[in-house]
């Protein structure tokens, strides 16, 4: 995957510890999530250890041996939750 970039979304304390929300990374020679977070961990130390962030391929939650193509990384622990007596516009980040 010479060449090739994907663009990384950064939520809630990762957002804050890497001080942006996205970036275009290059793809030489991460193939797996795993590896991504490894390069990530070297990028960012502030991260450490980067291999206990959760990964979302295509909004959906992923094993670190997944290939790459779309790559959210989170904190471990990240819940939404609605009350049925407060409107959606009321929703929390826990």
């Amino acid at each position: 995957m010479n060449g090739a970039t994907i663009n990384l979304l950064y939520f809630a304390r990762v957002a804050e510890l890497v001080g942006k929300r996205a970036e275009a990374w290059p793809l030489d020679g991460a193939s797996t999530g795993a590896q991504l977070l490894a390069a990530l961990g070297e990028r960012y130390p502030q991260l450490a250890p980067a291999a206990r962030l959760k990964l979302a391929i295509n909004q959906t939650h992923a094993k670190p041996s997944a290939p790459i193509r779309v790559i959210l990384a989170t904190p471990p622990i990240l819940a939404t939750t609605v009350s049925p007596a407060r409107p959606a516009s009321a929703t929390s980040a826990l």
